[in-house]
């Protein structure tokens, strides 16, 4: 498979600076197992999602909206804040890997050059 295009414009950051760490570590501890944000990658780079899908997260990951695709419900272990705090970490790392292409300069043109 080739590579994803250009990380997309995120929704707007939700959360606090603490909510953020917060869901750093629930992440890194019932996340990223499956979903590493990195390519090639076996499930969705969540730095991609959509302003629709960050409108329905909580039915995703606490009421199974998504078992048919095979992401599984994690209601018996986390809780409606619990995901907050992963959206608000979601969502930096969205708006940190869209900042950084943005400051990239475009391919083929050189400092000096418009």
């Amino acid at each position: 498979l080739p590579p994803p295009g250009p990380i997309p414009e995120p929704p707007p950051q939700k959360g606090t600076p603490a909510d953020i760490k917060a869901g750093e570590g629930i992440f890194a501890a019932n996340c990223r197992g499956c979903h590493t944000n990195t390519w090639p990658a076996p499930l969705p780079d969540l730095r991609r999602t959509t302003a629709a899908t960050h409108a329905i997260i909580k039915d995703i990951v606490l009421k199974g909206a998504l078992q048919v695709r095979g992401m599984p419900r994690f209601d018996d272990v986390l809780s409606e804040r619990d995901v907050e705090q992963v959206q608000a970490y979601l969502l930096s790392l969205a708006h940190s890997a869209y900042a950084g292409q943005q400051a990239k300069p475009a391919a083929g043109l050189q400092q000096g050059h418009l």
